[in-house]
């Protein structure tokens, strides 16, 4: 449970460092931190959430919800790395609508993957694709009530 908690940490950073650099319109590192936490998100999409669901018709969809959100990251990298070679200023307005859809995704992933993780987290056992162990839960340590 300690490397879910670190996880949760991670990402609860991430946010707050997205969210700090949005607030204050530094445009590139909100988009480059918004690109990791939502790496880490879909990351931790596959390898916890995926792994501990058994219903294979529940984990088909997780996994077309999970793609969904990976191709979606993928354009917007591709959008960004394309707008990053021209330097007129008029690409800022388009960098803009990147870190707009960019912060709609995110929130959208992040509210997915902590309600996941709540709900493995409650059912007392969390397995990982990375170690294959399954772990007693910290239900009574709230780790993710301090997240939001």
């Amino acid at each position: 449970m300690d490397k879910l908690k670190t996880i949760i940490e991670e990402i609860k950073e991430l946010h707050l460092e997205f969210n700090e650099a949005v607030s204050s319109d530094d445009i590139d590192n909100a988009i480059n931190i918004g690109f990791k936490l939502y790496s880490k998100l879909t990351e931790v999409s596959r390898t916890y959430i995926l792994f501990n669901i058994i219903d294979n018709t529940v984990k088909e969809t997780v996994s077309d919800i999970i793609r969904d959100y990976e191709q979606a990251l993928f354009y917007l990298q591709g959008a960004d790395d394309a707008l990053r070679s021209f330097s007129s200023e008029s690409l800022l307005k388009a960098r803009r609508e990147i870190l707009r859809l960019l912060i709609a995704y995110v929130q959208g992933l992040i509210g997915f993957v902590l309600g996941a993780l709540a709900i493995l987290m409650d059912s007392g056992k969390v397995g990982s694709l990375e170690s294959s162990e399954v772990k007693e839960s910290a239900r009574k340590k709230n780790v993710l009530l301090h997240i939001i």
